[in-house]
């Protein structure tokens, strides 16, 4: 009797292992809305990178107006630039680029797919970040070194 008991439960995991692994045997989604759901998932990936950058790039930008390391402070300044504008760089590939492109061409838009309006709003507060943090004033205690 044990033997038989445990010779149905493998029947049984074989056969539900089968309905996942193979797509004949059990109904997979591979379709459309799965490829968009990734291109989002792409897209959610570059622009958390994105913000990453401008938010680095703004604080070597405040430390070298800080004008405390002499020679360094140059370098800090001309890398954050780099950062703040490759961030932007980033931001508009993520929202105009190719993978947006394939998107619309899918038939995503913000009004037929709720993930689709979450990507476009997390696009507009990441892109009001970037342009707040890339005209961040320095206070005028701060120098600005010398290039």
């Amino acid at each position: 009797m044990n033997r038989k008991l445990v010779a149905l439960s493998w029947v049984i995991i074989a056969s539900l292992s089968l309905s996942i692994s193979h797509p004949s045997f059990g109904e997979m989604n591979h379709g459309a809305r799965d490829t968009a759901e990734m291109e989002m998932h792409h897209l959610h990936i570059l622009l958390n990178h994105g913000i990453t950058m401008v938010t680095e790039g703004s604080n070597l930008v405040m430390l070298a107006r800080m004008g405390m390391a002499g020679e360094v402070d140059r370098f800090s300044l001309e890398h954050g630039e780099r950062m703040i504008s490759h961030a932007r760089n980033l931001y508009r590939e993520a929202m105009d680029g190719e993978a947006m492109k394939r998107l619309r061409d899918l038939g995503v838009t913000p009004e037929s797919s709720p993930m689709m309006k979450l990507t476009r709003d997390l696009a507009e507060a990441i892109s009001k970040i970037i342009e707040l943090l890339a005209r961040m004033p320095a206070p005028s205690s701060m120098a600005t070194p010398a290039r």
